[in-house]
């Protein structure tokens, strides 16, 4: 049900117009922000000759909102077509123009964009996206007259000309024509709205050309509009000025595919020989991860005579659009999420199964979806439990779960990991990569590691090799899609001097075998078509995880000074994996270190570029109780050197033996980059 409308625009009719095409899965977010604003008199969706669901969602969302309709179009025309032909099917004299696939669009955005037009305050508002993501905001700020969130009235608007504002150039069009009427215009900042980039969206080669083709129309419109005699020719650093801003853009959408690209050849990567390992344990976030990450792992181990037990910590849950993607729910309500997951946890089985394992050898924590990262950052003594944001339960609801009394709590994951593989002993242990992107993925490897750490601290015989599997890293890998005949390669920046990763070579039956189980997570396959296939390839790639293991007064480091000190080696950080890093040296992190002197301990941190004011640099200690202690320069953290700072930790900190995490990340308002988590083996000198 819509709000009732503010005072300022109570009076005036305003109608939305949202040009969609292929918006399946993303357009229902814009249409539920646009049903809490009661200022809109008609809400109008041009279908411009969708393939996919597009039209079958804004339908069942019409039956929500009796101002919605859909106007839907025989052919793709391209999004001025589109704009044209809602005006035209508009009532209202105000029209509101907004794109089909916003992401974090609120009511009050609404209201803003909106509120100047209906008061006559000024003729045109254009929203710019602040706060977002890094690259729509960038993109905003250098080119706000391409933006799609404008309000006008459809007196202005039909002085466009339309044959000039066809395809992609209708924005510029707009703009052009504001310009030479003299319109009042205002540009509002829409704090926390973006939307995917055309790569993300269709694919590298594909996101290209279309890109290529909406530069080629606003080129097209420029010189229709004589817009050099108008503007330009009065000024040359203008049209520089927009042409390099056009061609940077380019260049860093460039260079972020590259960095998915590898240096290294398959004949680099030695082989992770599995004959020498009798029981093994895969890890995994997910329902799904097991089978992308290790599949042909599980396949061969089994074809060795070895034991494989799989342990999946959430059942996929939280996946905001799902029950709308699955199901075409709109409204979704905690038993559907609960029902999402339990059809997750089926597919997982199944998957599994067709990979030879039986169920009795899965395990399903049921912890909840996106929560991970925050159940590890929790004090686990005064912030446990944790009520899931989709389920609304404050522990498993599921059936099948390994332990059903455990609480959403870090302390009791940990507890639950540690007990199994105590129980278990795997001598290989299968987690994800800890630079993985997904800040679930990072949060399982971080209890995971913790918990084997904890394991080998009580254990001096126990000593598990474990590696980590990479899912989520930028526009890894590639290419996307089913390509069964390539390899996979670890990307550039994870795969930098100091870090060796390995391979297990597949069988074209367990590729097979593995891409057919693949299509078992039928789920998924609605969201990530051309994701999950891409795993289905001759090999699969690990990492080595050490774990770090310090004598605290007897030395047994890497190397023992006189000095009393022990120093672990360098443990690199992915570096220049993104343009902003590059462009801001002093937030790429890039090696992580551990050293001994005396009784105490230094924990440092490493940037490519030197410290820079006004940037926040923090550590991060977690603690086996689960306190986390955060420490920042400027102020307790100390700088070492131009581009490194570090913690000093006293005896008084903890007790050996023990298990300590340690992390970095750079912030500014957001965070600029983050480190992977390290683990740390605390003994004192009694300990053999």
């Amino acid at each position: 049900m819509s709000s009732k409308p503010s005072s300022a625009s109570q009076f005036v009719p305003v109608a939305v117009v949202i040009p969609a095409y292929n918006e399946s899965g993303r357009i229902g977010k814009v249409l539920s922000a646009l049903r809490e604003v009661g200022d809109l008199s008609e809400i109008i969706v041009v279908d411009d000759g969708s393939i996919d669901d597009t039209y079958a969602e804004v339908l069942q969302a019409a039956t929500l909102d009796p101002r919605l309709r859909c106007v839907r179009l025989p052919a793709n025309g391209g999004k001025g077509g589109a704009m044209f032909a809602g005006a035209r099917a508009a009532k209202a004299q105000i029209l509101l123009f907004l794109d089909g696939d916003l992401l974090g669009l609120k009511p009050h955005h609404v209201r803003d964009l909106i509120q100047p037009v209906c008061t006559k305050t000024v003729d045109m508002t254009v929203g710019v996206f602040h706060g977002g993501k890094f690259f729509t905001d960038v993109a905003h700020w250098m080119t706000p007259w391409l933006s799609g969130q404008r309000c006008l009235s459809a007196e202005h608007f039909f002085q466009v000309n339309e044959h000039n504002a066809r395809g992609y150039s209708v924005e510029t069009a707009i703009s052009l024509t504001a310009r030479r009427h003299k319109w009042c215009r205002k540009y509002l900042a829409l704090r926390g709205v973006w939307h995917p980039i055309s790569e993300n969206r269709r694919g590298f080669v594909h996101g290209l050309l279309v890109r290529s083709k909406m530069y080629a129309d606003i080129l097209r419109t420029l010189r229709a509009e004589r817009v050099w005699q108008l503007l330009l020719s009065k000024s040359p650093l203008i049209r520089l000025t927009l042409m390099m801003a056009l061609l940077l853009i380019s260049i860093s959408l460039v260079y972020n595919r590259s960095m998915a690209a590898s240096r290294l050849h398959p004949e680099d990567l030695p082989a992770l020989s599995l004959t020498n390992f009798q029981h093994i344990l895969v890890i995994a976030p997910h329902p799904d991860d097991e089978t992308l990450g290790a599949g042909g792992v599980i396949q061969t181990a089994l074809a060795n005579g070895s034991e494989v037990r799989v342990v999946i910590v959430t059942n996929g849950d939280g996946q905001a659009l799902g029950p709308l993607a699955i199901r075409g729910k709109i409204w979704p309500h905690p038993v559907d999420y609960i029902f999402d997951g339990e059809r997750r946890q089926a597919e997982s089985t199944a998957a599994l199964k067709e990979l030879g394992l039986s169920p009795d050898a899965i395990a399903f924590l049921g912890y909840p979806d996106h929560q991970l990262s925050k159940l590890w950052l929790d004090d686990w003594k005064t912030q446990c439990p944790l009520r899931a944001k989709y389920t609304r339960d404050w522990r498993s609801p599921y059936p099948q779960t390994y332990d059903s009394q455990s609480m959403y709590c870090g302390r009791d994951l940990l507890f639950d990991l540690r007990n199994i593989i105590a129980a278990y002993k795997p001598d290989l242990v299968l987690l994800p990569h800890p630079n993985d992107e997904n800040l679930d993925h990072m949060a399982t490897s971080n209890f995971a590691r913790m918990a084997i750490a904890q394991v080998i601290g009580t254990d001096l015989d126990y000593k598990p090799q474990v590696f980590g599997y990479l899912i989520h890293y930028g526009f890894y890998p590639r290419p996307r899609g089913l390509h069964t005949q390539k390899m996979m390669l670890p990307p550039i920046p994870l795969s930098g001097p100091g870090i060796q990763w390995e391979q297990v070579s597949l069988t074209p039956e367990q590729v097979q075998k593995k891409s057919s189980s693949i299509e078992a997570y039928t789920t998924q396959l609605l969201l990530l078509r051309s994701f999950l296939p891409s795993f289905a390839r001759q090999n699969e790639i690990f990492v080595q995880l050490p774990m770090l293991d310090l004598h605290i007064l007897g030395g047994n480091g890497t190397s023992t000074h006189e000095s009393g000190q022990v120093k672990l080696p360098l443990f690199p950080q992915p570096e220049k994996e993104s343009t902003r890093r590059v462009v801001v040296s002093s937030a790429d992190l890039i090696s992580m270190q551990v050293e001994r002197d005396g009784g105490s301990l230094w924990l440092t941190a490493q940037t490519h570029g030197s410290l820079l004011n006004g940037l926040v640099y923090r550590l991060m200690v977690k603690y086996p109780d689960g306190q986390t202690q955060v420490v920042i320069w400027p102020g307790t953290a100390i700088r070492r050197g131009p581009n490194s700072y570090a913690f000093k930790m006293g005896s008084s900190h903890f007790n050996a033996p023990t298990v300590l995490g340690f992390a970095a990340d750079v912030k500014e308002g957001a965070t600029l980059d983050r480190s992977g988590w390290i683990f740390i083996i605390l003994r004192n000198d009694s300990t053999p």
